[in-house]
């Protein structure tokens, strides 16, 4: 089985991100912790337009940034995806910050 060597690097906007097949994590602050999605995204190479095709992976994983980050570099080795790129969103929601008042 051919695995490749995956970068694992912060998100940038999708308009800077020069691959054409990249792993996207990204992790936001919910009431009960972290919650992460897992996207595959493509651009087409073929039209001038580089239209993005996404696919889910996974969402709202419970598991911490870390280990998802981590699930996705192995998954891109695997099916020969060159990068993994990663996003926090850590705005905590109004929910938590009530909770932390009590």
């Amino acid at each position: 089985m051919k695995t490749v060597e995956v970068r694992i690097l912060p998100a940038p906007t999708q308009e800077q991100s020069a691959e054409s097949s990249f792993l996207l994590v990204e992790t936001m602050a919910s009431s009960e912790g972290e919650e992460t999605s897992i996207e595959h995204i493509l651009r087409d190479t073929a039209g001038d337009d580089g239209k993005l095709t996404k696919s889910s992976i996974a969402n709202s994983l419970t598991a911490t940034h870390k280990v998802a980050v981590e699930w996705a570099a192995a998954f891109a080795a695997l099916n020969e995806i060159p990068v993994v790129y990663e996003r926090r969103k850590d705005e905590i929601p109004v929910a938590c910050e009530r909770r932390k008042e009590d």
